[in-house]
């Protein structure tokens, strides 16, 4: 059974990673065709438009509402059911919104839907990260969020064609239905086997967030900050330079990012995550200069492409992080964690760059120097995410030796009180700490890591080739401090 588990561990494809891809698939295009059309339906209920904002930030602030009663939950309960419980509540919600019909009933299920979501996209990659090999996390984070890139490529143009043709209600209804069948989904996944004992609920800070997760966090808050920006702005400043459309500034982007997340993905656990992350941060400071320029079609076309080799490569990076520097037992606060950042930087971000044109509009700029003149500004919080990415490796390698210490520890403490039962749990997916076969001479250490009841040497150090996260293999080289 562990030879099995190891080859399988090989390869990110197995049938529950699989089945999880294209769960997210669903589960991304009900969202991207709701997302665009839902503005629209609370722009025909004839509200001002600051009822509509605050109708439409009742999501993330309910998202944001819930972390901290979710994270501890992540780890202390079985992740399927809990992925099943909150599909439940998204779909309701999807089906309320078909009967909304005022702003009171609208911002209601807002919160239901924040909740919801706010649950399923840190506990669906907290599962994720739990069944991918170790050595091919980057490739797998990258496959994974790539069927949310698609549906953010087609989502959007098919929800606002749906809304044209066959109304808002129905177009609702047909989110609903794309939630749904990502919902019923989820009852042919199945856990991989518990290699570690699940720690009680508990609600405290260091539950909700990981410390070792917080690199990593901080860099998506930065970092979302500037992409929630141009997803906000870009379509404005675009018409400001009278480019007719915009649209396909956001399908080329699409487009280019799930042609490339796959391949960085891969080369990231060929080379190391440091050699691909830092060019991704700079060609998304570049698309900045190049948006700040941009005055034509071609111009907007050419600087989505590069922020595709730049924020789209970088996010499923980031992403994964983490589930080599937090022990196995909490990769839900850890996965809570990212989210926190993101959610954070999403939320501050268009409001401060909103404030930042309004700035120089009041200091005399015209309206489309003040927008073009904020881009520049958005390098301040790149170049912060990447000084803070360097300076943090040599913690993210502290954590990751730490972390594979304590989760040798614990697989040790579970197999003396259940025996063989980590073998024989459900799941086809090889638990996350599974080494990639190789010869002792190759390595030139004493073989292959096994999963033994003895605690081994750390895993490969965060940005080594063939790990996760940064430049040594302390397990061969040195050992730990």
């Amino acid at each position: 059974m562990a030879k099995t588990a190891a080859r399988r561990s090989q390869s990110i494809w197995s049938l529950t990673f699989v089945s999880l891809l294209v769960i997210n698939f669903f589960f991304s295009m009900g969202q991207q065709m709701l997302n665009n059309v839902l503005p629209l339906y609370a722009y025909s209920l004839d509200v001002p438009a600051t009822m509509i904002g605050v109708t439409l930030s009742a999501f993330p602030i309910a998202a944001l509402g819930i972390r901290p009663f979710a994270g501890p939950a992540f780890d202390s309960f079985p992740k399927k059911r809990l992925l099943q419980i909150c599909y439940a509540g998204s779909v309701t919600a999807l089906f309320l919104y078909t009967i909304a019909d005022s702003v009171p009933f609208l911002f209601a299920v807002r919160l239901l839907h924040g909740v919801s979501v706010g649950c399923i996209s840190p506990l669906a990659m907290s599962f994720v990260g739990d069944i991918l090999p170790r050595h091919k996390m980057s490739s797998g984070m990258s496959v994974y969020t790539m069927a949310q890139a698609v549906a953010q490529a087609i989502g959007p143009a098919v929800g606002i064609w749906l809304s044209g043709v066959i109304g808002f209600h129905l177009t609702f209804l047909v989110s609903a239905v794309s939630m749904a069948i990502a919902g019923v989904m989820t009852f042919g996944i199945k856990e991989p086997p518990l290699d570690h004992e699940r720690p009680p609920y508990r609600i405290s800070l260091s539950r909700i967030i990981a410390k070792q997760a917080l690199p990593s966090a901080t860099i998506l808050f930065l970092l979302g900050m500037v992409f929630q920006a141009t997803v906000s702005f870009t379509a404005i400043y675009g018409g400001l330079r009278g480019v007719g459309q915009i649209g396909l500034y956001f399908t080329t982007y699409a487009i280019v990012m799930v042609v490339c997340r796959p391949l960085f993905g891969h080369l990231s656990d060929k080379i190391g995550i440091t050699k691909v992350l830092v060019p991704s941060i700079c060609f998304y400071g570049v698309a900045m200069l190049l948006m700040h320029q941009a005055s034509t079609l071609g111009g907007f076309i050419l600087t989505a492409a590069v922020a595709a080799l730049g924020y789209g490569v970088l996010y499923s990076l980031v992403q994964g992080i983490p589930f080599a520097t937090v022990p196995a037992k909490f990769h839900g606060a850890a996965s809570n964690t990212n989210y926190i950042g993101l959610d954070l930087g999403m939320l501050v971000g268009p409001t401060l760059t909103g404030a930042i044109v309004d700035a120089l509009i009041a200091a005399g700029q015209p309206e489309v120097e003040a927008y073009s003149n904020m881009w520049l500004f958005l390098l301040i919080p790149i170049a912060a995410g990447l000084v803070f990415y360097l300076a943090s490796r040599p913690t993210l390698r502290r954590y990751a030796e730490e972390t594979a210490r304590i989760n040798a520890a614990d697989e040790a403490a579970f197999r003396a009180s259940h025996g063989d039962a980590l073998e024989e749990g459900s799941g086809d997916a090889a638990p996350l700490r599974t080494a990639p076969a190789q010869s002792p001479a190759s390595t030139g250490a004493a073989g292959p890591r096994q999963r033994t009841a003895q605690p081994s040497a750390p895993d490969q150090a965060p940005d080594s080739p063939g790990a996760y996260t940064v430049d040594s293999h302390p397990a061969e080289k040195e050992p730990p401090r």
